[in-house]
């Protein structure tokens, strides 16, 4: 009687270990499915940088945030559609000079991008779009990232500077 209680027990434990790594795996293949929707949320923005910075002309986008994925193809009019919330819960949106960061508790998206950009609004210059290599030194150091929690909507502004008498186009990240 006593062999058959034992290799009852241990069967049930044998089924509960089995169940305990299928469940596990699961859990994996979901937190990996969820880290790649938000690495695709970085590259959305930084794709939407790259193509402002690209052109060689005045580019005015907005980056808005919706409900959901879902909303995400039915709206129009601006650069790039975020989700508002991630996992239930709001993430930090940064625009670095280089890259483009998403930040949330302990999972991290970053993207390099293909131009720099300047992380503060062009009306820094004191409205006006002459400036000097030194004061475009000073504005970088002063504002060297963009730093925002997610529904906040900001733009992407692509503007032509004069710098040191230059002209030149500029890529601007702003709220």
């Amino acid at each position: 009687m006593m062999e058959f209680i034992s290799s009852k027990v241990v069967g049930a434990i044998a089924v509960v270990v089995l169940l305990g790594s299928v469940v596990g795996v699961l859990n994996l293949q979901t937190r990996a499915l969820e880290e790649e929707r938000f690495k695709a949320m970085c590259e959305s923005l930084a794709s939407a940088i790259d193509s402002a910075s690209s052109v060689s002309a005045r580019v005015v986008l907005r980056v808005t945030f919706t409900g959901d994925a879902e909303h995400l193809s039915s709206e129009s009019g601006c650069a790039c559609r975020l989700e508002r919330a991630f996992r239930g819960d709001g993430y930090e949106v940064e625009v670095h000079r280089g890259q483009v960061v998403l930040r949330q508790g302990s999972l991290i998206a970053a993207r390099g991008l293909v131009r720099s950009v300047h992380p503060w609004a062009p009306a820094l210059l004191n409205g006006s779009l002459h400036t000097t290599s030194g004061e475009f030194s000073r504005l970088d150091a002063l504002s060297p990232i963009l730093r925002l929690q997610s529904g906040r909507d900001f733009i992407i502004e692509r503007a032509l500077v004069v710098v040191d008498g230059e002209p030149a186009y500029a890529t601007f990240v702003h709220i």
